[in-house]
C-alpha cells in the first residue's frame, strides 16, 4: 500500500522528530541498492564522474567481449544469449543510475558492434536451434531503434555512423527479419 492511501500513517510519519525520520530514511535506503547508487550519483559524485561512469561501463563491455572471444565459437546459441543478457545488465545498471539516454544507446550499439565483429555464423542464418537467440537480438535491435529515434537530431547525427554499421550490416539481415 502506498503511503498516500494511508493518511493516518502518513501524518504519524510526518509528526516524527527529525532524528527519527533520518533513522527511518537511512534504514529504508539501505534496503535498496539501486536507490543507494542513484543517491550516491546525485548527491556525492560530481558531474565529472558522468563520463567516468560511462567509460567504466564501456570498458567492462570491451573487456568482457575480449574474454569471451576466446571461446565464443564454442558457445551454443542459448549460452551466447546468456552472455549477451549479462552484458545488457551493465547497460541497464548504467541507465538506471544515470538516466543517460545517449550513453545507453551508445553502450547498446557497442555491444552489437562487438558482436557483429565476431562474425558468428549462428546469427547469419535461421536454424531451429538459434531462433530464440535471433528473436532476442531482434528485440534488442528494436529497443535500440526506439531509443535512438527519441534522441535529439544532433545526438542522432553523432551516432549515425555507428547506428548504420549495426543496422545496415549484412550479418544483421537475419536478425532484422525477426523484428
Amino acid at each position: 500500500m502506498l503511503i498516500d492511501k494511508d493518511k493516518e500513517l502518513k501524518q504519524a510519519v510526518l509528526d516524527l522528530s527529525v532524528a527519527e525520520k533520518d533513522k527511518l530514511l537511512l534504514k529504508l535506503i539501505s534496503k535498496d541498492v539501486v536507490l543507494m547508487e542513484q543517491l550516491r550519483y546525485k548527491l556525492i559524485d560530481s558531474k565529472d564522474s558522468d563520463n567516468a561512469r560511462f567509460e567504466r561501463t564501456k570498458e567492462q563491455i570491451i573487456v568482457y567481449f575480449e574474454r569471451i572471444a576466446n571461446y565464443v565459437l564454442n558457445l551454443s546459441p542459448g549460452e551466447l544469449m546468456m552472455e549477451l543478457r549479462y552484458l545488457s545488465g551493465f547497460v541497464n545498471d548504467y541507465h538506471l543510475i544515470t538516466k543517460d539516454k545517449i550513453g545507453e544507446v551508445e553502450l547498446r550499439l557497442l555491444i552489437f558492434e562487438r558482436l557483429l565483429n565476431l562474425k558468428l555464423s549462428v546469427i547469419k542464418a535461421v536454424k531451429k536451434h538459434n531462433q530464440k537467440l535471433l528473436v532476442y537480438l531482434a528485440g534488442r535491435l528494436k529497443h535500440i531503434l526506439e531509443k535512438y529515434s527519441k534522441l535529439h537530431e544532433d545526438h542522432q547525427f553523432d551516432l549515425k555512423e555507428r547506428f548504420d554499421f549495426v543496422f545496415n550490416n549484412p550479418d544483421c539481415v537475419t536478425i532484422k527479419s525477426f523484428m
